[in-house]
């Protein structure tokens, strides 16, 4: 999101960063999936919301980064001469359907925290604290490109 909303300015690199980053998102996705896969015998568990926000984000961040490079090729390799509306309608679901999981994912970290917590027996203002700071960190982070953009 940064990249693609944030770095504007410097459009002549921007696609490049948002290739490079969004093509790491995808190899720590799918290289956390097969840890953890690994670590559980390759048997799903949806016993807590965690696991079943975890498994399934990771399938659609890979998705969003397949998508990406399909855009990226369709943009390079295809000649779609004329086709602006094509072009631009598959760019605003690649977008939008980013926006969908940098926001939703946050089911997946929060949920987290709270699976580590009870397993842990942190107290509740440990868990409240890091619940609190996740939520801090990603709005101002949010907030930072906002004023910056």
């Amino acid at each position: 999101m940064y990249t693609s909303r944030y770095l504007k300015h410097y459009w002549r690199y921007r696609h490049r960063i948002h290739a490079v980053c969004g093509i790491l998102a995808g190899v720590f996705t799918a290289a956390g999936f097969i840890i953890v896969m690994n670590w559980l015998g390759w048997a799903f568990y949806f016993d807590n919301i965690h696991n079943f926000a975890g498994i399934v984000f990771s399938f659609l961040t890979i998705l969003l980064v397949l998508g990406g490079v399909t855009l990226l090729t369709i943009y390079k390799a295809v000649n779609l001469d004329w086709q602006t509306k094509t072009l631009l309608r598959i760019k605003r679901v690649h977008k939008w359907f980013g926006y969908f999981i940098v926001f939703t994912v946050q089911i997946a970290v929060m949920s987290g925290i709270v699976r580590k917590a009870g397993i842990w027996f942190w107290s509740p203002s440990l868990k409240d604290g890091l619940l609190i700071a996740n939520i801090f960190i990603f709005f101002f982070s949010l907030l930072i490109g906002e004023i910056i953009h």
